[in-house]
């Protein structure tokens, strides 16, 4: 079994790991134009594509866990909202260096991101340890529900145009299945109702999705096969 101190060090290790690796990809920005080689292009893309395939599914996961659990907790909203305001900040950041062109700029654009997602991993870094010593008890369910999360935002969009409400949709729902999964089936039963409740009318898709899903996290408990049967969205939100 998982204790509170393994999974703060997990996370640690992912930070590390993810810090290490955007580094590298900077690295390579700036070797290119020092050589006067050219191919910065080639590793700016190399660059966003990492934040894209690595940090921003990373960035995803922890909003809907760690900053929740953080925002409950008293003493934390302040933090949270800085780090979301961060959150925002790298997505912003990623747009100006794919439209930059020049060498010059990319450099600077990329090392600027780099900078303020070392700051800001460190900020969150002590926000875990303080959530360790507040409730090291709960650190492993969450890790487990942001790893699924985290498997769950790296899953690329079907060829065509993305529909975003969808990809937004089914993030929260696995996130769901993973707060279930964790031992919190109430809770979970709860989010996914009131999903399908602002999904039923404009995307009746998505609210059967929700449904299905409703019914499998119900299926999971301790309820009689009746009660699992009958079971309704609306009535799971009272």
């Amino acid at each position: 079994m998982v204790t509170g101190s393994q999974a703060y060090q997990t996370m640690l290790d992912h930070h590390e790991l993810l810090e290490r690796e955007l580094a590298l990809r900077l690295g390579e920005i700036e070797r290119r134009i020092a050589g006067g080689q050219g191919g910065s292009e080639i590793a700016k893309t190399a660059f966003l594509a990492y934040l894209e395939s690595e940090i921003f599914p990373h960035a995803i996961a922890e909003e809907y866990t760690i900053y929740e659990a953080a925002r409950a907790a008293s003493g934390f909203s302040a933090t949270v909202d800085e780090l979301l305001q961060e959150h925002r900040a790298l997505e912003e950041a990623a747009i100006q260096l794919l439209q930059a062109e020049e060498a010059r700029e990319i450099a600077e654009i990329a090392g600027e991101t780099v900078a303020d997602f070392s700051s800001h991993v460190a900020k969150e870094n002590n926000l875990l340890h303080l959530l360790l010593e507040r409730d090291g008890a709960g650190l492993p369910r969450l890790l487990a529900a942001m790893e699924q999360l985290y498997v769950a935002a790296k899953v690329p969009s079907p060829p065509g145009k993305r529909d975003l409400e969808a990809d937004l949709a089914r993030l929260l729902l696995d996130y769901a299945t993973a707060t279930a999964n964790a031992g919190l089936r109430e809770e979970a039963a709860k989010t996914v109702a009131s999903a399908w409740a602002l999904l039923q009318h404009d995307r009746p898709d998505l609210a059967a999705e929700a449904a299905r899903r409703l019914h499998r996290i119900a299926g999971g408990g301790s309820q009689s096969v009746a009660s699992r049967r009958s079971l309704d969205p609306e009535e799971a939100l009272t």
